[in-house]
């Protein structure tokens, strides 16, 4: 096994328990919507590293370009690059409490119990998807 086919691996893993994270976050039912979201768009994003690695190409580590060399090498369904498109667009949001004008605009606010439900399912696709790809 190559090092980037370990690397391809330890990533799919990361993604499984990263998800795991989210789910269990999920049914706790805290209200803790955004870090579900956040654990989930990680998850989509350790699986996208993995598909990478398993073509023996190096990651990229800015997160939008992670997600060309995904669409460049494995071709996802226009469905699977519209929700990397859709999730990676709204990462910083889910992260950072920005001023905006003469606004304040804080994580927790911006995301819902149906916010965070879509991005589990999304996440779960995404996996899905990656792991058709591995051998």
């Amino acid at each position: 096994m190559t090092l980037r086919e370990r690397q391809a691996k330890e990533y799919l893993a990361e993604a499984e328990r990263t998800l795991l994270a989210a789910e269990v976050l999920y049914r706790a039912n805290f209200g803790l919507w955004v870090q579900v979201v956040t654990s989930s768009y990680d998850a989509m994003e350790q699986a996208v590293s993995a598909a990478i690695a398993a073509k023996e190409q190096d990651i990229p580590r800015e997160h939008a370009e992670k997600i060309k060399e995904f669409v460049r090498l494995c071709g996802p369904p226009p469905a699977l690059l519209n929700v990397l498109t859709s999730w990676v667009s709204r990462r910083s949001a889910s992260r950072y409490v920005d001023v905006r004008g003469e606004s304040l605009v804080v994580p927790r606010m911006l995301f819902s119990e149906r916010d965070a439900q879509r991005a589990l399912g999304d996440a779960h696709a995404i996996l899905a998807y990656v792991k058709g790809l591995l051998p």
